[in-house]
């Protein structure tokens, strides 16, 4: 890792004349560098971490921008094998000319929200001497990015109508996009899309009904999302959801009556969902369930019966609750009986 160096040193080092070439790195991670403008490097590491370069401008993917590369190498891709990409408050960084086409992971944090935009950045003028073809470089589109994180976007400028076009997308995190009012509806199309979180987005205030239609979601995370109060009766499609996790809803009264179809859910979490009062009977049904977790529920005062139902649940946790806790407190509770079928019960 290289943080708070000499940014006149590392223009030397990242140069557009002479860029090093790190054969046996294999993670590049530069931190807190405020005046470096320009980056090139020839390597054949999988992943590169940038943080706290304000001034950071551009990053090359080929010796395109390389008087002496065209001259004594041909073009060259500086990244062939790289496939994990982190960017975070580089606010004025683009990606020239294309993303590496081996990129499978994205994370962006207080970035350019050009990167992502349909074009895959905000300069996509490939040097004459570049193949436009190749398949070693490629646009946000054409790659198979199987995950992306955004945090700290400008949701309004974000180029959501891009995510259709990312067809081997498996995970989708957005956390802390706080002007984010609404899903973009391009996200209904992720066919493939098997994680969900989204995470302290404090102006989101509903989901929508095509929710149901990410029929390969297997994880769906919403966490501290204080307007959420329900979900879409859609979510009973989700029938290869394995794991849900409801943190922070403040106003969520009752447990949304979708849950109760998901067939393959194995982990529910509630947390912090203060106003939640009671555990609806038909929880019984959720046959598959193998970890319950309750947390800061703290108007929940007992769960329902049909908790014996749930002859496959080997974990039951139930911290800052409590008078929940004690109720089912092991040996001694009032309710232990309901709940000693489980293998461990956690109660505090």
């Amino acid at each position: 890792m290289i943080k708070q160096c000499d940014s006149s040193y590392l223009e030397g080092i990242f140069n557009k004349t002479s860029p090093p070439r790190f054969h046996y790195l294999t993670q590049l991670m530069l931190e807190q560098l405020p005046n470096l403008k320009h980056m090139q490097v020839l390597v054949e590491f999988p992943s590169l971490n940038l943080q706290e370069m304000p001034s950071l401008e551009e990053l090359w993917t080929t010796t395109s921008g390389l008087e002496i590369g065209e001259e004594e190498e041909g073009v060259q891709y500086c990244f062939p094998v790289l496939s994990t990409l982190f960017i975070g408050n580089c606010p004025k960084l683009n990606v020239k000319p294309n993303f590496p086409q081996s990129l499978e992971q994205l994370r962006l944090v207080k970035s350019n929200e050009q990167l992502i935009s349909p074009d895959g950045s905000s300069s996509r003028q490939f040097h004459p001497h570049v193949d436009e073809s190749s398949s070693s470089c490629g646009t946000l589109a054409e790659i198979h990015l199987k995950k992306l994180k955004l945090e700290e976007m400008t949701a309004s400028s974000t180029g959501w109508e891009l995510l259709p076009q990312l067809s081997k997308l498996e995970t989708l995190e957005i956390r802390l996009c706080n002007d984010l009012r609404e899903l973009p509806e391009s996200m209904h199309s992720l066919k493939f899309l098997q994680r969900l979180h989204i995470d302290v987005c404090s102006t989101l205030d509903v989901l929508p009904e095509w929710l149901g239609e990410l029929r390969s979601l297997q994880e769906l995370s919403i966490v501290r999302t204080p307007m959420i109060a329900s979900l879409p009766q859609s979510t009973k499609n989700l029938t290869s959801l394995v794991e849900l996790k409801v943190v922070g809803w403040v106003n969520l009264s009752q447990l949304p009556d979708a849950i109760q179809h998901l067939s393959s859910l194995q982990v529910l979490s509630l947390e912090g969902c203060g106003e939640l009062s009671m555990l609806p009977d038909w929880i019984g049904q959720l046959s598959a369930l193998r970890l319950l977790r309750i947390d800061r529920c703290t108007a929940l005062q007992s769960l329902p019966h049909s908790i014996k139902c749930l002859t496959d649940l080997r974990s039951l946790s139930i911290t800052g609750c409590p008078g929940l806790a004690q109720r089912y407190k092991k040996e001694v509770g009032d309710d232990w009986h309901l709940v000693s079928h489980i293998p461990h019960v956690m109660c505090y």
